[in-house]
């Protein structure tokens, strides 16, 4: 991945030429800087790092145009299904983008887009979700089609879920030029002196936060997860939105149940919890899903491609693990138990299953699209 960075400097023409539209009218002084920074790279593979949740889609659209009226042809793709809907948003495109997983590995789409590669500038937004795995076959693919990739994220942002920060790694290891647009620039104050010392990782920043009373410390005797509930329904209650967040799963947990107490009892929530099956991800790396050491009964596994014996959607439980026989054993349904292709490691995803409990007026936040029985689709994150 690095190597087909490093050995890809100055090694093509300009990226674009300086375009002639509204969206470039629009942008002040310092961004045409950046977008002229950005049109002159001539790296096969050239980062642009945005900074800050405020960004203008007057920028981006005006680096698209410069690249398309410099005479090269754009590809955008999403480096996953929000970032797809967030283009379809933010940016006008009708149809949304497509995935980097649609354009690498889904058996559906992969051989049509790949089709439409040859010679293409492919551009991917929030670049900094991408692990290295697919960083590499991005890469491996925009050689053999004689593509140059432009990669646009924010690498103190939006982080990868997949193994590796890809986007981190090549603006620190590949040497190059990277066009950095500062969003939130203009935004003054404690709020963001704070969160730019926990980006940066300052030191102290616990104690001084401490010192300047802008943060609330949990009364001794209480409980965090109560006092944030607390603090939650206060906020909520002014018609303003709050949200909570929890380092791990298990403190996720503690914050849901105690705020649910609290939306009961203000009679937000009605009615009976019903109970349904929720399944959580397990980060596992393709040699960790070869190992059957790494799996117990009850997981459930999912291909999102084909398998001896499954489709793409099926979803099995685990049934049986055989270390010494190298085997797992997973059963669909009704069906015999079968044993798991575990060289097909990257043709499944693994879930750990729990309890959760809804009631009427209970938000939740969808993980992938579903079509229901009745009524619209539902689409992921909605």
């Amino acid at each position: 991945m690095i190597d087909f960075a490093k050995n890809g400097r100055n090694q093509v023409p300009p990226l674009g030429a300086m375009p002639v539209s509204l969206s470039a009218f629009k942008l002040s002084a310092t961004d045409r800087e950046v977008l002229r920074g950005l049109m002159d790279s001539r790296d096969r593979v050239t980062l642009l790092k945005m900074t800050g949740a405020s960004f203008r889609p007057e920028i981006l659209r005006a680096a698209w145009q410069g690249v398309n009226q410099g005479g090269s042809r754009l590809m955008v793709f999403g480096a996953n299904a929000a970032a797809s809907r967030e283009l379809e948003k933010k940016y006008g495109l009708v149809t949304g983008a497509p995935t980097v997983d649609q354009l690498l590995s889904n058996p559906k789409t992969s051989q049509r887009l790949q089709g439409l590669l040859v010679d293409k500038v492919i551009w991917v937004e929030q670049a900094g979700r991408l692990g290295t795995k697919a960083m590499n076959a991005l890469f491996e693919l925009a050689d053999k089609k004689k593509c140059r990739i432009v990669l646009s994220g924010d690498d103190d942002g939006l982080r990868a879920s997949a193994r590796g920060d890809a986007f981190r790694i090549l603006r620190q290891h590949a040497g190059l030029n990277t066009a950095e647009w500062h969003a939130n620039q203009h935004k003054e104050g404690a709020f963001f002196e704070d969160l730019h010392a926990i980006r940066d990782q300052e030191r102290n920043v616990g104690k001084q936060f401490a010192e300047n009373g802008r943060y609330r410390q949990t009364p001794a005797g209480s409980f965090v997860n109560e006092e944030a509930a607390k603090r939650f329904m206060e906020v909520s209650q002014r018609k303003k939105s709050a949200i909570m967040v929890g380092p791990t799963r298990e403190a996720v947990k503690w914050l849901n149940r105690s705020a649910r107490v609290l939306l009961r009892k203000a009679g937000k929530l009605k009615g009976p919890d019903y109970s349904f099956l929720q399944l959580n991800p397990v980060s596992m790396s393709r040699a960790e899903k070869q190992d059957p050491n790494n799996y117990r009964r009850g997981q459930y596994i999912e291909f999102h491609q084909s398998s001896p014996g499954f489709r793409s959607g099926d979803r099995a439980r685990v049934v049986g693990v055989t270390p010494l026989l190298n085997q797992v054993v997973i059963r669909k349904g009704f069906r015999p138990p079968v044993k798991l292709f575990l060289s097909h490691a990257d043709r499944f995803a693994v879930y750990e299953p729990e309890r959760s409990h809804i009631a009427i007026g209970d938000k939740i936040r969808m993980t992938r699209n579903v079509k229901p029985v009745f009524g619209r689709p539902l689409r992921n994150q909605s």
